[in-house]
């Protein structure tokens, strides 16, 4: 009996090992499969942070399987995707090396900064792993370009904007929003060129838009959807002989649309507001999307110049000197500008696009005589210190299609004229 017990007590701590090493070997496992990137696109598979409420979003996870073999969803695998508006979860196999996984979803639509992240399950270690990637739901701002609306709502400042239409009007407003969303400064203008019988469709007041859609088979009905144009008739639901159009930010789970303007009942400022269904109902809505996807596909390749600096000058504000562009558009695809320093100056080469110009501005200026539209861009000098100095950059403006203009070299001296900024006063949206 004594025996007995002296090996069972031998036999016990043998007994525990074997309980411990799962849990150790378990621990000491290193993974070969990890989640490389995460990235959010819109539908068409672009990259894009910043999403507008009820738009599409795209999650793609790259995953690296550096085991040199399948990983079956028959023995475990599984890829998923986490987030607080979705989640989803498959078994799958998955190949060895570098593949990509898509998941397709809607973005919420209340304002906030999100993350997602994508998690593979490696069942050889017993573990997931896993990326994040963010993006940022921005709900509707005034962001009509600041040198088109005055320094105060009281100033009359009116002048022609870049797609022709009358600055701070309603219908400038969308024009902004239709060119800014869809690709700046891309095609939509006052007057559209009717590519199957080559006629030129005037837009006009926004009375006068549901007739030039209808002309251009842009689709137009009484359905309403996020980025769609609200479309008021002439003196119909509080619109005057005008009419009104305005951008559709989102449609809400009540039932009601968020919509965002400029000049309602002749004001010229910007206003964000909720239309009941009962309020929206009687009106239209154009939905320019689909065309938009079209049009750009089937224009005419036109002049095949790229776009050309025509002028250039210097001012300075304060310790900061900038460079002044104004250039000529002949396919209307300009899509940002460039720079770099050049004779021994030190600027890292920048490109931004219009839409996004970093320290930059579009601002509104007179060239021969002639509101235009310029690009300012600052750099810091130390005008007015001990430690001022001077310096050369080459400057381009780039197109849709990849290519720029004829460069142009810019030397930048705090001797330049100081100029008072062309800018004007936000006025806070409506809740």
């Amino acid at each position: 009996m004594g025996k007995a017990i002296g090996g069972l007590a031998r036999f016990l701590p043998f007994c525990a090992m074997l309980l411990i090493l799962p849990s150790v070997a378990a621990a000491q496992c290193v993974s070969r499969l990890t989640v490389q990137s995460v990235l959010t696109q819109d539908a068409g598979g672009n990259n894009k942070t910043t999403f507008a409420p009820g738009e599409s979003i795209r999650i793609v996870g790259q995953i690296n399987n550096g085991y040199g073999a399948y990983m079956l969803a028959a023995n475990g695998a599984q890829i998923a995707v986490r987030s607080n508006f979705y989640n989803d979860t498959k078994s799958v196999d998955i190949p060895p090396g570098v593949n990509t996984w898509p998941w397709n979803a809607t973005v919420p639509s209340s304002q906030a900064n999100y993350t997602v992240t994508v998690n593979v399950y490696d069942h050889f270690c017993g573990v997931w792993v896993g990326e994040s990637a963010s993006f940022t739901l921005v709900l509707g701002i005034d962001d009509y370009p600041m040198p088109l609306c005055p320094p105060t709502a009281q100033d009359d400042r009116r002048f022609d904007d870049p797609w022709q239409f009358l600055n701070r009007e309603c219908t400038s407003f969308v024009a902004w929003r239709l060119n800014s969303t869809y690709g700046f400064p891309a095609a939509f203008t006052n007057n559209l060129v009717n590519n199957s019988n080559n006629t030129t469709v005037h837009f006009g007041n926004a009375y006068q838009w549901a007739d030039a859609a209808k002309s251009l088979d842009i689709p137009i009905d009484g359905s309403t959807a996020p980025r769609a144009i609200a479309y008021w008739a002439q003196n119909t639901a509080g619109a005057g002989a005008s009419g009104h159009v305005a951008w559709v930010e989102s449609v809400n789970p009540d039932g009601s649309i968020t919509t965002e303007d400029y000049n309602w009942a002749g004001t010229g400022i910007y206003r964000k507001v909720k239309l009941s269904a009962s309020e929206w109902k009687s009106l239209q809505f154009i939905h320019f999307g689909d065309w938009w996807a079209k049009n750009s596909q089937s224009r005419p390749p036109g002049n095949q110049a790229p776009p050309e600096i025509v002028d250039h000058e210097t001012f300075r504000e304060g310790a900061l000197v900038f460079f002044q562009l104004f250039f000529t558009d002949p396919n209307n695809n300009a899509t940002g500008f460039g720079f770099k320093g050049v004779n021994g100056s030190g600027w890292a080469e920048e490109n931004h696009p219009f839409t996004s110009t970093s320290y930059g501005r579009m601002a509104a200026r007179l060239w021969r005589g002639v509101r235009s539209i310029a690009i300012e861009y600052p750099f810091n000098h130390g005008c007015g210190t001990t430690s001022a100095y001077e310096s050369d950059v080459e400057v381009w403006i780039n197109d849709s299609t990849g290519r720029r203009s004829q460069s142009k070299t810019i030397q930048l001296k705090c001797s330049a004229q100081t100029e008072e900024p062309f800018s004007c006063v936000r006025v806070t949206p409506n809740p």
